[in-house]
C-alpha cells in the first residue's frame, strides 16, 4: 500500500510540475518582471554638480516611476532627490552637493503596482573647491596700506 501511495505521489507532483512549466508570469512583484537600470555618474569640478545617466527600464512590468535616491557616507538617511515619471528620462543633474563629501546613488524603478528595484550603488568621489592664490602682496608703510592681487577663482558657487 506505501509503494501505491509513493508511485501516486511522484505521478501527481509531475503533472502537478509540468502544469505550471510555461505557465505566464504576471504577479507584479516577481523580480524577474522588474529590472533594474545600469547607473553612471560623472562629477563636474567647474560647476559643483554631478550628471546621473542610467539605462532606460526594460521590465515586463509596467512602469510607474524611478526614485533619484541619495545618500551622504556616514548617515543612514536616504534622500530622495526626484521621483521622475517618464520612462525615457534617464539622466539627472544633482546640484545640491557640498565640497569634501562622499555620496552614494542609487536608481529604484518602481512598477505599477509599487515593487522597487535598486540599481548597484555607484559612489561619488567628492570634490575640492578649487583655491586663489595671492601674486602679490605690497604693504606701505606711509599710507598705512596694501595693496592685494590673486589668482581669478574658477569654481562652482561663486559669490560676489
Amino acid at each position: 500500500m506505501t509503494k501505491f501511495i509513493y508511485i501516486y505521489s511522484i505521478g501527481l507532483l509531475s503533472l502537478l510540475l509540468l502544469a505550471c512549466h510555461g505557465a505566464p508570469r504576471k504577479n507584479p512583484f516577481d523580480p524577474a518582471l522588474t529590472t533594474a537600470v545600469e547607473l553612471s555618474l560623472s562629477v563636474a569640478d567647474t560647476t559643483g554638480t554631478a550628471l546621473l545617466n542610467w539605462s532606460a527600464y526594460e521590465g515586463d512590468a509596467a512602469f510607474a516611476v524611478y526614485w533619484v535616491l541619495r545618500r551622504e557616507q556616514g548617515l543612514e538617511q536616504v534622500d530622495t532627490l526626484a521621483v521622475l515619471v517618464d520612462v525615457e528620462q534617464t539622466s539627472f543633474v544633482d546640484t545640491s552637493l557640498a565640497p569634501g563629501t562622499l555620496y552614494t546613488y542609487r536608481v529604484s524603478t518602481v512598477n505599477v503596482a509599487g515593487f522597487e528595484v535598486e540599481s548597484p550603488a555607484q559612489i561619488l568621489d567628492s570634490f575640492e573647491l578649487p583655491p586663489v592664490h595671492i601674486v602679490t602682496l605690497d604693504f606701505d608703510a606711509v599710507t598705512a596700506s596694501a595693496a592685494l592681487a590673486w589668482t581669478p577663482y574658477i569654481g562652482p558657487r561663486f559669490r560676489t
